[in-house]
């Protein structure tokens, strides 16, 4: 048969002893009814370990986000003197990200004093993807702050004369600098979030009848919510949304030579409860609203609003200050209100003798990190850019840096004719002189635009250490990552740790505050490596994670209310691993 069909004979017989064969092999291996498994040894995987990439910045600024070799984990680092844990199976808060404030002051300098090239290439710097900064918040006043050229607020009236129904509101104040820059901010990043808060209602609202000193009269608390409203509306016209809103910036400080004035909380309940938050409730996108901003040593003022039923629907998160008490306030408040955000609104560093050798180290490991491990998610230094004399500003602070300084060189021609647009632009806002005048102020205005273009030399920025020390963490740390457990064992080491979202890399910033060299013994999962963290320094270690074994974070009900924050992903609310008050040699004045 098979040779009918092409084949030929002695297949069949090879077929048949083939079969026999294999019958043999199986009468072989079974015994007493059952197969005996052989096993086959394989050599073991390799592990395949990416290299933990490193940057490090000096106290003495020798180094500042320099980059480092990378790291090798598994090898012999030598004896380690801190062993430092990262897990992150346990996990905290999520992350909104950085940022700074655009006062008047940063805007005014970043438009009238920088080219339209530098300009942009600054602010891509700033608010660009990394290497960027990579800055994803900002803050804005309603109407000056101390870091404004003038006082103002949104609706000024002549000395004696109301508006409660806001006939006279209007942007312009804010829309020769601040605008320009916002929008040019947003075409970088259309995302960025942008928290506004007012240092004075208008004058005609007050005690004292003056933007300095005084509070609210009771009977303004609603035409108040309403000028707050007003200023939501106007600016999503100029195509600038308002993530949230404070309803005062430092409420229990009454500031002697710049915009401010005292609001109680009950005042503050009432304003929430009661005008603003209906008024915002029936907006299309409602910016949602911080409670307090103010510092961290009166824990009750936020929780007394957040007490009042009224005023709590409205209230997603509580904005804090750094300049008296402890961020561990930041965690007495989140206990009690675990389903509140919390964010850094507002902290400068300075030109203070009291912090001057040590304020890169003193910002990073006593605002940043100690805010960081008490629930912030969202952290703002005050001035994005200042001038090489700390300003302009009208009152307050004479020696707060910027993130950035802006030196500006200027010839005599155009010095004098600067001092005299200030001056002017002062006359103008205290009183009212007429169409003449101010027509008067936009000649010297374009004479002072001319005269920069034509002659003045090109301005120089100058990165500060807080610029450092904040794209230590915002370089790396991206919005939606958790900040999950480290510890340390070694005394003048801190830490905080972070595993950014999407299975994303791990991030380890240490900080070193000792004299000597201290060698860690990192471990993250299976993962070891050491780092040898030199005297007065800090780094920022990032690496892919080992994730095996680590298991799911909880869902938990939503966390937070803010509808660009993902639930905190944590079902109880642990003490802090460590808090860090400002020691009196280096506080704030």
């Amino acid at each position: 048969m098979a040779e009918r069909h092409g084949l030929p004979a002695w297949t069949g017989v090879a077929g048949a002893g083939l079969l026999a064969l294999l019958a043999l092999l199986v009468l072989v291996l079974w015994n007493t009814g059952s197969m005996i498994s052989v096993p086959v040894a394989l050599p073991p995987l390799p592990r395949l370990e990416t290299p933990v990439e490193v940057w490090l910045s000096t106290a003495d600024q020798r180094l500042l986000l320099a980059r480092q070799p990378n790291v090798v984990p598994g090898a012999d680092g030598g004896p380690a003197a801190a062993e430092v844990v990262v897990d992150l199976g346990q996990g905290y808060q999520t992350m909104a990200g950085f940022g700074a404030a655009l006062t008047d002051s940063s805007a005014w300098l970043l438009y009238n004093q920088l080219g339209s090239r530098q300009r942009g290439a600054l602010l891509r710097e700033l608010f660009g993807p990394p290497p960027g900064l990579n800055f994803k918040l900002l803050r804005l006043s309603i109407g000056a702050s101390d870091f404004s050229l003038h006082h103002y607020t949104l609706d000024d009236m002549p000395a004696g004369q109301v508006d409660p129904q806001l006939e006279h509101f209007n942007l312009a104040a804010a829309q020769p600098a601040v605008v320009p820059v916002v929008r040019e901010l947003l075409a970088i990043d259309p995302q960025l979030r942008i928290i506004a808060s007012p240092w004075s209602a208008p004058a005609w609202m007050k005690t004292s009848a003056n933007l300095i000193g005084g509070t609210l009269l009771e009977q303004y608390e609603p035409a108040y919510a309403t000028y707050l409203v007003r200023y939501v509306d106007s600016m999503r016209a100029l195509g600038i949304p308002i993530f949230a809103l404070t309803v005062q910036n430092e409420p229990a400080f009454e500031p002697l030579t710049y915009p401010g004035m005292l609001l109680s909380a009950a005042a503050r309940a009432r304003i929430i409860g009661q005008y603003l938050g209906p008024a915002l409730a029936g907006e299309a996108s409602p910016p949602v609203i911080l409670g307090w901003d103010h510092n961290w040593d009166e824990p009750d003022q936020p929780m007394t609003v957040l007490s009042d039923l009224d005023a709590r629907r409205y209230v997603t998160g509580v904005a804090w200050h750094c300049y008296r008490g402890s961020p561990v306030t930041q965690t007495e408040v989140h206990r009690a209100f675990p389903r509140t955000d919390v964010y850094l609104s507002e902290c400068s560093s300075g030109d203070w003798a009291s912090i001057r050798k040590d304020r890169l180290l003193w910002y990073a490991r006593d605002v940043l990190m100690a805010s960081m491990r008490n629930w912030a998610g969202g952290l703002l230094y005050w001035n994005l850019v200042l001038d090489q004399k700390h300003g302009p500003h009208a009152g307050g602070c004479d020696a707060c840096t910027g993130i950035v300084t802006i030196d500006t060189p200027q010839s005599a021609v155009v010095a004098a004719m600067r001092g005299t647009v200030t001056k002017l632009d002062t006359l103008r806002a205290s009183s009212g002189h007429g169409e003449a005048f101010d027509a008067a102020l936009d000649v010297a205005d374009d004479l002072l635009q001319h005269a920069i273009t034509l002659g003045e030399p090109a301005a120089v920025v100058h990165r500060n250490v807080e610029y450092y020390a904040f794209a230590h963490f915002s370089r790396f740390v991206l919005p939606g990552a958790v900040r999950v457990k480290s510890t340390s064992s070694a005394s003048g080491v801190a830490s905080v740790a972070f595993h950014n979202a999407g299975g994303g890399t791990a991030v380890l910033v240490v900080v070193n505050s000792e004299a000597r060299q201290q060698v860690l013994a990192v471990s993250q999962g299976a993962l070891r490596f050491h780092y040898p963290l030199p005297p007065y320094s800090m780094a920022t270690l990032v690496w892919q994670p080992d994730t095996g074994g680590i298991p799911a974070m909880p869902t938990p009900a939503a966390a937070s209310s803010s509808p660009w924050l993902p639930p905190i992903p944590l079902p109880t609310w642990p003490a802090p691993e460590f808090s860090i008050a400002p020691a009196s040699s280096t506080s704030l004045p």
